[in-house]
């Protein structure tokens, strides 16, 4: 998958750990909602790095939790809807992430400078 060096820029700009982008770059390639379990099984990483990476990015809002399935919750990528087909290339969703980066980066500026 080639990433944009502006998404990568902005990335670095809101120091995620690389666990987390493991997670992120998952769900973007997988837009189904799926467990944090899943997301540890496929990407190596484990378990509990994931539910902090999780946690990171569903602070950012960068992805959203959905419903719990059987004592599990599941996770999707933030503004896209779970459990359907989806429509969009993983390159339309790479820019809708940036998009997102942008905005959270404007806030943080903005906070900082008050």
């Amino acid at each position: 998958m080639e990433i944009p060096d502006a998404l990568l820029d902005k990335l670095v700009k809101i120091h995620l750990p690389k666990s987390a982008l493991k997670v992120l770059f998952f769900l973007l390639e997988h837009p189904e909602s799926v467990s944090n379990v899943t997301i540890s099984n496929a990407t190596g990483v484990s378990q509990s790095t994931v539910s902090q990476a999780i946690k990171k990015l569903t602070e950012y809002e960068m992805i959203q939790p959905g419903p719990f399935e059987a004592e599990k919750r599941i996770f999707h990528v933030a503004n896209s809807e779970p459990n359907k087909s989806p429509t969009d290339t993983l390159m339309e969703r790479i820019d809708h992430l940036e998009s997102m980066l942008s905005m959270l980066l404007e806030v943080t500026h903005v906070n900082s400078d008050t």
